[in-house]
């Protein structure tokens, strides 16, 4: 996703989109903690992308592509974490309570059957 594209979209400004790809390239960095808020921001953001604007909107494909580019940062910060480090992980996100434990964000927040396999 070309965050010219995305200039025009509310949902998600260039920033961001430059933000993710910073992180996606540095995920090495993350330690459980850090990756636990990242995390429970997109939990947030996530569902925005969902229903919010009728199909015949012109932007509709973009905010869907966005949401999908935000969904595949997500798995890859679950991936990243291995061992000791993704029992932390977890530990963490479930601590966050309100019910967004991992096993919500992986049933309900990430869409793709594929994404979740």
């Amino acid at each position: 996703l070309d965050p010219k594209e995305i200039q025009g979209a509310e949902v998600q400004s260039p920033g961001s989109h430059s933000l993710m790809t910073v992180l996606s390239e540095h995920l090495d960095l993350l330690t459980p903690l850090a990756g636990s808020r990242l995390v429970g921001a997109l939990v947030e953001k996530l569902p925005s992308f969902r229903g919010s604007m009728p199909l015949e909107d012109p932007n509709f494909l973009l905010v869907q592509r966005c949401g999908e580019a935000w969904e595949d940062f997500l798995c890859k910060v679950f991936l990243h974490f291995q061992g000791s480090k993704l029992i932390e992980l977890k530990r963490l996100i479930d601590a966050a309570g309100g019910g967004r434990d991992l096993r919500h964000c992986v049933y309900s927040v990430i869409t793709s059957e594929v994404r979740r396999a």
